[in-house]
């Protein structure tokens, strides 16, 4: 999957939204832990690199997102 999104960029984050944390290691991709956004918010990408999912800043806490659920600002936006 391409990812559209670039690391340092501000992106949308909708509600109702699942975000994850994968256990440590390599080759194990196990989700560790999870949680639901409750509101709207804008938030951080701190990695792209991955194939599915990117590294955002989540209430102080580092949490993988898939891209096709966070949105760029356009330009114009009002945070």
């Amino acid at each position: 999957m391409q990812n559209h999104l670039k690391k340092g960029e501000l992106v949308f984050l909708p509600s109702d939204i699942t975000l994850v944390k994968m256990k440590d290691g390599k080759k194990d991709t196990s989700i560790h832990s999870w949680t639901r956004t409750k509101e709207p918010r804008h938030v951080l990408v701190v990695e792209t690199k991955m194939d599915n999912y990117i590294e955002i800043l989540y209430d102080g806490a580092r949490w993988l997102a898939r891209p096709i659920d966070v949105y760029p600002l356009t330009k114009g936006a009002k945070l």
